[in-house]
C-alpha cells in the first residue's frame, strides 16, 4: 500500500512535466483529455475541402510490453532527480512470480501499476514529428518538407 502512494506521489510531480512535454494531437492517458478530444480532431481534420483521403488506424500489439528500460531511464533522468528515476526503475523492473518462479523482465511497464500510463505515453512522445519527418522529399539536395494532408491523433486504449 505504501509502494502505490509512493508511486501516486511521483505521479502528481512528474504528470505536470510531461503534460509540457506530449505530442499535441495525443489524447491518451491523459488528465481532462481523452476519447472525445481525439474525435473532435478528427472531425476538425476530416471535414474539410482539402481533407486526407486516407485513414490509418494503427495499433502497437503488446505496447506496455515491449516499452524499453534503458528508453525510459534516460528520458526520466532529463526530468527527474536521480532518486525518483531509480525508484521507477526499481518498480519497472520488480520480479514477477509465476508458478513460483521469479522472472526478472529485461523490458516492458507493468499494466496497472499508477504511473504505466504515463510511462507508456512518455515512450511515444515524438511519434507526431517522426512521422511527419518521414514524408521528407528531397530534390537536388534540398529537403522539402510536405506536410499537406498529414495528421497524426494518437489515441491509446487497452483492449483486454
Amino acid at each position: 500500500m505504501i509502494d502505490r502512494a509512493l508511486q501516486e506521489l511521483i505521479l502528481m510531480s512528474l504528470d505536470p512535466i510531461i503534460e509540457q512535454k506530449n505530442d499535441l494531437h495525443s489524447y491518451g492517458f491523459r488528465k481532462y483529455i481523452g476519447t472525445w478530444d481525439a474525435m473532435t480532431r478528427l472531425r476538425t481534420v476530416l471535414d474539410k475541402p482539402f481533407s486526407p483521403l486516407w485513414v490509418w488506424d494503427l495499433g502497437i500489439s503488446d505496447c506496455f510490453n515491449q516499452i524499453s528500460h534503458e528508453y525510459i531511464s534516460k528520458e526520466l533522468d532529463k526530468v527527474l532527480y536521480p532518486k525518483g528515476s531509480k525508484l521507477i526503475l526499481k518498480w519497472i523492473k520488480a520480479g514477477i512470480i509465476e508458478k513460483g518462479i521469479i522472472t526478472l523482465p529485461s523490458k516492458g511497464i507493468p499494466q496497472g501499476g499508477v504511473t504505466s500510463p504515463l510511462l507508456c505515453n512518455i515512450a511515444l512522445n515524438g511519434l507526431e514529428s517522426v512521422v511527419r519527418k518521414g514524408h521528407l522529399k528531397e530534390r537536388r539536395n534540398i529537403v522539402k518538407l510536405q506536410l499537406r494532408n498529414i495528421w497524426v491523433v494518437r489515441l491509446l486504449m487497452i483492449s483486454l
